[in-house]
């Protein structure tokens, strides 16, 4: 067992995302369990990047997802610990067993995240959470969690209430000390508010046109600096190589055993670096979309955020409005609502802004009056 380990094979319980299977020319190993590892893939890239706030919101989305649900009927997979599992290293294609005497290596399956994914998953873990997820939350509100009272300051909270025939959504504060605490909203008047309000931030087509031509240029331009940016990492793994084979060197010519520690310790520290380098490496490899594939997405969110909105269920809805804000709005019975500071993207396209006041062209790029529409097609 110890053989198969060095040699890359991780034996133990494959945890969620993969299964064992027999491969010729490796025996038994890890694969992806597919539809699986994608959903597992999502969920992980998903807490890196932003879009679960909180571990609780990941265990929210597995244990949701309809195409998780035969694997998670009948089975031991709660995701009650969600943070087992954006802690385990499996998942970037390495590992280590100190009680074995395995040092950190890379695995013969194939990784489902990249080493940097792990790494800024690690680093929010670490951080402070915003906007957690509560256990009794209700999808039903999305604005619950986001709105504040115009009057105290703390966040609305949000319920059904039961009518004679059916049942009603309402939103309201319970601070005590808030002079309007208990004073119930309806939910289909605060939810259209802020949908009518979404429709003020669509920008006109020719901020749109120059915001394309824009990101093209700084697109062209960093596309530029990727193979600078390869160059560079081949240099790190030659030198940390070189670095390694003189650690080697040294350890066996020492004979003190504390020296001997301190080199191996030296040396698989050394070790880790050089593959995440290689793996990062081998990212700059992978095919890249090109920039109308990954515009068009964005564009139509940046467009028509009241449409994503309105077609998007609870959870996108939360979604977009950290895209959107970074600031939370405030909601006064009297006045209505009061919207929040946008992010930066939709402060730009805001036609009660001027694109050339807030953009600041990097070096290397064309100056702004050159991406007008009627010099340039935005296409």
């Amino acid at each position: 067992m110890t053989a198969r380990l060095q040699m890359g094979y991780w034996h133990f319980k494959p945890p969620i995302g993969y299964k064992r299977k027999k491969v010729k020319g490796h025996g038994k190993m890890f694969v992806p369990d597919e539809p699986y590892a994608s959903i597992v893939k999502e969920a992980l890239e998903g807490y890196a990047v932003g879009r679960f706030q909180t571990p609780a919101e990941v265990s929210s989305f597995l244990r949701g997802h309809p195409l998780m649900q035969p694997k998670i009927q009948g089975k031991k997979y709660p995701f009650k610990d969600p943070v087992s599992l954006l802690t385990n290293r499996i998942y970037t294609g390495f590992f280590e067993y100190p009680k074995w005497e395995v040092r950190f290596m890379r695995g013969q399956h194939e990784p489902l995240i990249s080493m940097e994914m792990y790494n800024r998953i690690q680093d929010r873990l670490s951080g402070r959470a915003i906007s957690p997820i509560r256990k009794d939350i209700k999808y039903d509100f999305p604005l619950r969690g986001f709105l504040q009272c115009d009057s105290c300051g703390h966040h609305l909270t949000a319920a059904w209430s039961k009518g004679r025939s059916k049942m009603y959504g309402y939103y309201a504060c319970h601070n005590k000390a808030c002079p309007d605490r208990r004073k119930s909203i309806r939910k289909e008047k605060v939810e259209g508010e802020f949908s009518e309000a979404l429709k003020q931030l669509e920008p006109s087509q020719e901020v749109l046109d120059v915001a394309r031509c824009m990101l093209k240029d700084i697109w062209d331009n960093r596309q530029g600096q990727v193979a600078q940016s390869q160059k560079e990492i081949e240099n790190q793994i030659a030198e940390l190589e070189r670095d390694s084979e003189a650690m080697l060197d040294r350890i066996i010519s020492a004979s003190d055993t504390r020296v001997i520690e301190a080199y191996e310790k030296r040396l698989a520290k050394q070790t880790m670096k050089q593959e995440e380098l290689k793996r990062k490496l081998e990212d700059f490899e992978v095919p890249q979309r090109n920039f109308e594939e990954m515009f068009e997405p964005v564009a139509e969110i940046l467009s028509r955020p009241w449409k994503v909105w309105k077609n998007s269920d609870c959870r996108g809805k939360k979604a977009l409005l950290r895209m959107l804000f970074v600031q939370e709005a405030s909601y006064s019975s009297k006045a209505g609502l009061r919207t929040g500071e946008l992010s930066f993207p939709f402060k730009v396209l805001s036609d009660r802004y001027s694109l050339n006041e807030v953009l600041v062209e990097p070096r290397g790029v064309e100056p702004l009056t050159s991406c007008m529409p009627c010099k340039r097609s935005p296409n």
